[in-house]
């Protein structure tokens, strides 16, 4: 069920079905307010990680669960962009 939801918001994203309501990403502000907060964050790890600084990923003031998100972010994000669909490997397991 969980990632069927996933799958609804990225496709309800990528075709902006209601745009003021969920982003491109797949991601509902209203819903989960700090979710761009932690997206931000996990991308600029993800991109450290994509170009094999893994010692400054590690190393990144960031809380473990961000750095975490940034694993899937790093290998699904060049695919699927930086939302709810990338993210679900980790809400997957978490």
């Amino acid at each position: 069920m969980h990632l069927f939801l996933a799958i609804v918001l990225f496709v309800a994203g990528r075709v902006q079905i209601a745009p003021g309501l969920i982003d491109r990403d797949g991601i509902m502000e209203s819903f989960a307010y700090d979710s761009f907060y932690f997206q931000r964050r996990a991308i600029v790890l993800a991109e450290l990680l994509q170009g094999g600084h893994l010692g400054q990923w590690a190393s990144a003031p960031q809380l473990v669960h961000t750095k975490i998100l940034a694993l899937p972010f790093a290998v699904l994000g060049p695919v699927f962009g930086y939302g709810t669909l990338s993210a679900e490997p980790y809400n997957l397991v978490s």
